[in-house]
């Protein structure tokens, strides 16, 4: 079980409207035809050049 506290980001409307998060969650499985690490290079360039804040957390 999640700590209470964190339950917010399981919530992707809640997380975006109270935090400013847009949280989403991926699994290395779930990759088609590259690795986490190309993928993650490639979500992290937003159109307007920036980079967004990604974060990694492994169990």
């Amino acid at each position: 079980m999640c700590p209470r506290e964190s339950l917010l980001l399981f919530d992707h409307a809640r997380a975006d409207e109270e935090l400013g998060a847009s949280i989403f969650w991926i699994r290395p499985d779930m990759l088609l035809g590259e690795s986490l690490e190309q993928f993650l290079t490639h979500w992290e360039q937003k159109r307007d050049g920036y980079r967004r804040g990604i974060v990694e957390i492994s169990s």
